[in-house]
C-alpha cells in the first residue's frame, strides 16, 4: 500500500476510511515506526 492510496483504520472496531492530509499522513507514519 502506497502512502497516496486511501487510508483505513479501525476505530473501536469500526473501519474507517479517509483521504489523510500530509500532516496526518506523517502523524500516521510515525505512530506505524513506534509499532515496529
Amino acid at each position: 500500500i502506497k502512502d497516496t492510496d486511501i487510508h483505513a483504520s479501525f476505530d473501536n472496531g469500526i473501519l474507517k476510511i479517509e483521504l489523510p492530509t500530509e500532516q496526518k499522513k506523517e502523524e500516521e507514519t510515525k505512530k506505524f515506526i513506534e509499532i515496529l
